[in-house]
């Protein structure tokens, strides 16, 4: 009985080591963004003032922005990252 134990914890340590069959991987730093109607409700990390508007970072390359004090947030359609950005800053009102 304990012969066959040890042939299953061997099995499955075996099988956890195999690669899964997933596809290629996709760093997150060579992806760009994806922009989703969804992007104003996710997680945001950081904010930060860039002249009289508010940038805000999230997971998954997220960037928004808003022009009237949060009241409304769109979307950065231009961001050359996927992964989670966890904060944002702002040197002057262009460079951040």
């Amino acid at each position: 009985m304990k012969a066959d134990v040890r042939v299953l914890v061997l099995a499955s340590s075996l099988a956890l080591m195999m690669p899964f069959p997933c596809g290629a991987f996709e760093d997150p730093l060579e992806l760009p963004a994806r922009t989703s109607a969804l992007a104003p409700k996710a997680p945001l990390n950081g904010v930060a003032l860039a002249g009289n508007r508010l940038v805000a970072v999230g997971q998954r390359g997220f960037i928004l922005y808003s022009d009237n004090s949060g009241v409304t947030w769109t979307q950065s359609s231009s961001v050359p990252v996927s992964s989670d950005l966890t904060a944002v800053y702002f040197f002057s009102p262009q460079k951040g």
